[in-house]
């Protein structure tokens, strides 16, 4: 009968990591997080930007379909902080100044994004065009900032479309 052979595992053979070898591994994972981590900021940053535009954007629409749907004048107002907006609707006999009767709709702006309009609050017919106070069609013109630093204006035209001109404060 033949002889079984046996495999032997030699333990001198194995061998693990040395210290070294971890301590540079290691090291090569600290450079990188060092290098990584503070592009973490600026990519959250910009995430807020865009947020932010598709956020306002969305909600203008919603504002206009909101405004037809109801048949009442729909009014959107900027909080007095900047980082928030409300939408409601004003039914008649509207109110002077322009507020709105019910509110819809709230919504906070991400991160430290802040909403600017000098024409505050923004006013829609109850067909769902942006108009003004007197309820004449009209175009209102808006700033988004980020730490104090404009990065978007923005243009809402009277059918309720929205422009971005986002070539602004270095971002």
């Amino acid at each position: 009968m033949p002889s079984e052979v046996v495999p032997k595992i030699i333990l001198s053979d194995c061998r693990g990591f040395s210290l070294v070898e971890l301590m540079v591994a290691l090291s090569i994972v600290g450079v990188m997080a060092a290098v990584g981590v503070p592009q973490l900021g600026t990519i959250r940053d910009s995430f807020d930007r865009n947020s932010a535009r598709r956020q306002i954007t969305f909600d203008i629409g919603r504002a206009k379909a909101e405004a037809a749907a109801s048949g009442a004048r729909g009014v959107m107002k900027i909080t007095p902080d900047l980082k928030a907006y409300a939408f409601g609707v004003d039914t008649l006999p509207y109110n002077d100044p322009v507020d709105f009767d019910r509110a819809i709709f709230t919504a906070s702006l991400p991160g430290d994004v802040r909403f600017f309009s000098q024409s505050n609050p923004f006013v829609f017919s109850p067909r769902g065009y942006m108009v003004d106070k007197e309820d004449n069609l009209t175009q209102e013109v808006f700033s988004l900032s980020q730490r104090g630093k404009t990065f978007c204006d923005g243009t809402v035209f009277p059918v309720g479309t929205v422009a971005y001109d986002c070539n602004k404060g270095g971002y």
